[in-house]
C-alpha cells in the first residue's frame, strides 16, 4: 500500500467561503539567498548534530541549469535549518569513494550506481521523473529506500522494489519565490527547456501566438524549430526566475510524456504559484494528490486560448482561487514542509544501515564498470568538441583569409594601372615640368 508522507494536504482545512478575501503575506526574499545556496553547494553546511546528508547531483555548479540540483538544494536548505549537515556529490566524483561520515546518500540521478558509498551509509533514491527508466535497474533492491513524485509511480515503483514507497513529491524555496511586486507587463510566459525530447507545447503556443503575445525564456532553443511569432528568449538564472514569474500574468507549464504517465508534475507550477502567479498545464495527472485539482488544464491551444482568457483578465472570483493555490503551495509544498515529513524516513534509514559492514561486491564492480564507461563518454565528447571547435576555428580563417584575397586583389588593379601610368611619356614630361617649376620656386 502507499505510504503518502505529504501528510498536511491530508489534513488540508476546508476552503474558505466565496466571500471571504484571501490575502497571502509573503517574505521579502533575501537579498544573498543565491550566496547561501553556493554555500551549501560548496559543503560549507556538510556537518549537523542530527548527521550528514549527501545529495548525489548531476552537478553542484548552479550556473549550469540542472533541475535536480535546484531540488536538491531546496531541500537541503530546509533540512540544514533543521540541524541537519548536506553536501554534494557532481557526477564528475562519482568515481572516488565519499567520506566515511555520509550518514545518508539521497540519489537524484538514476545513473548514479551506489556501490562505492561507504558500507554505513544509508541510500535512499528519490524518483522525481524518469520513474520506468528507475524500476528498470537492476540494482533497485539495493537501495535502503526509494521516495516517489506521485502516488501512481509509487504503486510502480513499489512492484519493483518490493517495499513501501513514499510519496515525496518536490516542492519550492517559498524564501527565494515571493511575488515581486513589479507590474505584470508579459501576459503569457514558459520557461520549459528543451533537452532532447520534443515538445507538444511549441505547436500549441506557435497557435496560440497568433492572438495572444507570447515569451519563451528556455535552455537550447536553437535545438527547437522556432516560431517567429514566439518571442525567444535565453534560460533565465534560477535566482531570476522569481522576477520572470512576478512579471507574468500566465506561466504555461509542459509535463513531457515519461513524467505524465505517472503523475510527476514539474516544480515550475509549485514556484509560479508560490510567486502569486497563475499556472496551467498540460495534465492533470498527479494534482489532485497535491490539492491542486482545478488547476487548469489545456491538451491542445483551443483550450489553452480559452484558460488565456480567463486569467489574463481575471474576474474576482478567479484572483481569489489564485490566492488559495499560492497559500496552498507555499503551506503544504515549501522544502520546509518537505524537510519536517522526510525526517522521519531518513532516521529510518539511517538506524537500518548502521553497523553494516559490507556492500556487494557485484555492486561494486558494476559502479567501477560504469564510471569507466562515463570517464570515456567524456573524453569522446571533450575530443568531437575540441574537433568541432577546431573545424570552426579552421572555417572562420577560411573565411577571413578568401576576405584579404579579395581585398588584395581589389588593390593589385590599381597598383599595375599606377606602374603603367609612371611609365608613360606624360608622366615623364609632367615630372621634368614639375622639377622645373620647383626649382624656379627656389631661387
Amino acid at each position: 500500500m502507499t505510504t503518502v508522507v505529504i501528510e498536511a494536504i491530508a489534513s488540508m482545512p476546508p476552503t474558505p467561503p466565496e466571500s471571504m478575501t484571501v490575502t497571502t503575506e509573503q517574505p521579502t526574499p533575501t537579498p544573498d539567498i543565491s550566496a547561501h545556496y553556493r554555500s551549501l553547494t560548496s559543503g560549507e553546511r556538510a556537518v549537523g548534530p542530527r548527521g550528514t546528508i549527501m545529495f548525489c547531483v548531476s552537478t553542484a555548479d548552479l550556473s549550469e541549469g540542472k533541475g535536480d540540483l535546484y531540488v536538491a538544494a531546496g531541500l537541503a536548505s530546509a533540512l540544514s535549518a533543521e540541524g541537519w549537515g548536506v553536501s554534494f556529490w557532481p557526477a564528475e566524483r562519482w568515481h572516488e569513494e565519499p567520506p566515511v561520515a555520509t550518514d545518508v546518500a539521497v540519489v537524484m540521478i538514476e545513473s548514479f550506481v551506489p556501490g562505492l558509498l561507504p558500507p554505513s551509509t544509508a541510500t535512499i533514491a528519490w524518483v522525481r521523473n524518469w520513474t520506468a527508466s528507475w524500476a528498470r535497474l537492476p540494482y533497485l533492491t539495493e537501495f535502503d529506500g526509494v521516495w516517489a513524485s506521485s502516488g501512481l509511480a509509487s504503486e510502480h515503483l513499489e512492484a519493483r522494489f518490493g517495499r513501501p514507497v513514499p510519496v515525496v513529491p518536490i516542492g519550492v524555496d517559498d524564501a527565494l519565490f515571493v511575488d515581486p511586486g513589479v507590474e505584470r507587463d508579459l501576459p503569457i510566459v514558459t520557461t520549459a527547456n528543451f533537452w532532447g525530447v520534443e515538445r507538444r507545447l511549441r505547436a500549441v503556443l506557435d497557435d496560440l501566438s497568433d492572438t495572444h503575445p507570447v515569451v519563451w525564456f528556455g535552455a537550447n532553443g536553437a535545438h527547437l524549430e522556432r516560431s517567429p511569432r514566439i518571442d525567444h528568449r535565453d534560460r533565465v538564472d534560477f535566482f531570476d526566475l522569481p522576477g520572470v514569474y512576478g512579471r507574468s500574468q500566465l506561466v504555461v507549464d509542459d509535463v513531457i510524456d515519461p513524467a505524465a504517465e505517472f503523475g510527476s508534475q514539474n516544480s515550475r507550477i509549485f514556484e509560479a504559484l508560490s510567486t502569486g502567479t497563475p499556472v496551467t498545464t498540460n495534465t492533470s495527472a498527479g494534482l489532485a494528490e497535491l490539492g491542486l485539482a482545478h488547476l487548469p488544464v489545456f491538451d491542445d491551444a483551443d483550450s489553452l486560448r480559452q484558460i488565456v482568457e480567463r486569467f489574463i483578465d481575471p474576474s474576482p472570483e478567479q484572483g481569489h482561487e489564485v490566492a488559495e493555490w499560492t497559500r496552498l503551495v507555499r503551506d503544504r509544498h515549501s522544502y520546509a514542509a518537505r524537510a519536517r515529513s522526510v525526517a522521519p524516513l531518513l532516521d529510518e534509514a539511517i538506524a537500518g544501515a548502521r553497523g553494516r559492514s559490507s556492500r556487494s561486491e557485484m555492486l561494486r564492480w558494476i559502479t567501477v564498470k560504469q564510471e569507466e564507461l562515463r570517464h570515456a563518454s567524456r573524453e569522446r565528447d571533450g575530443h568531437l568538441i575540441t574537433v568541432r571547435r577546431l573545424e570552426r576555428e579552421a572555417e572562420a580563417l577560411a573565411d577571413t583569409i578568401g576576405a584579404l584575397q579579395g581585398r588584395l586583389a581589389e588593390t593589385v588593379g590599381p597598383l599595375e594601372e599606377l606602374r603603367e601610368l609612371k611609365g608613360s611619356r606624360a608622366y615623364t614630361l609632367l615630372e621634368r615640368y614639375r622639377s622645373v617649376a620647383s626649382r624656379a620656386r627656389g631661387r
